[in-house]
């Protein structure tokens, strides 16, 4: 499996086909897709990765920027330990609305656990998580109720979608304009072929796992994509 953390060019799976899509007519291709889906976004500017720029991930959204100026501060990231997400592409619209894209190549890829070793980082995502589960589920728990084990799934079996959908939430309270982009690649024999149908099955999974609904979830995507329709 080839990290989509590692610089430069992909060479099978999620990395290949993002930095592919979002190259492809300037990202019109993966562009359109979102807003069949939510058609209230509209020219999307893909910041990155970008083939000109050696397919670079922004690593810190503080470096997305309207002219000089950040859209996304310090103080808007206060709400996570300084080390955040590496986002596998990032797009901007007209009206400052930021597309962030979480991709997977095969079901196996979301299944990831929180690697925080500092006690004041797995506080502070832990106090997080459990504010955006309660955001997302309309559902108020105490501290012991959200230590039980059915919610361990939030830190140790989907713990990248958990965070994901932690940035989301804690900008949009800052009134920032955000859209969460889940990715998923269908029909890509050369590497670990999944089918729209299997996706659609595992999200389900998900979000019966994790005690929310992604499907419903206001500014979250699930775009399934047929990579062998291209």
């Amino acid at each position: 499996m080839s990290s989509n953390t590692l610089a430069g060019i992909g060479d099978k799976g999620s990395k290949l086909w993002i930095q592919k899509l979002v190259n492809l007519n300037k990202g019109k291709v993966l562009s359109n897709h979102i807003t069949c889906i939510d058609s209230r976004i509209n020219d999307i500017t893909w910041l990155s990765p970008i083939k000109e720029d050696n397919y670079n991930e922004i690593k810190d959204l503080r470096n997305i920027k309207k002219g000089n100026e950040s859209i996304i501060t310090k103080e808007d990231l206060s709400f996570w330990p300084k080390n955040g997400p590496w986002w596998d592409a990032i797009g901007i619209c007209e009206d400052e609305t930021i597309i962030l894209v979480e991709a997977k190549a095969h079901i196996n890829e979301t299944h990831t656990k929180c690697s925080a070793t500092s006690k004041s980082s797995k506080e502070l995502i832990n106090k997080t998580l459990k504010e955006v589960y309660e955001n997302l589920s309309n559902n108020k728990l105490c501290d012991t109720d959200w230590l039980d084990s059915k919610f361990d799934v939030w830190h140790n079996k989907y713990y990248q979608i958990a965070n994901r959908l932690s940035f989301l939430v804690k900008l949009k309270e800052q009134g920032k304009k955000v859209k969460l982009v889940f990715l998923n690649i269908a029909g890509d024999s050369g590497y670990i072929e999944t089918s729209i149908e299997q996706w659609i099955e595992h999200y389900k999974k998900i979000s019966s796992y994790m005690g929310i609904d992604l499907f419903n979830l206001e500014d979250v995507i699930i775009l399934n994509f047929d990579v062998s329709k291209l």
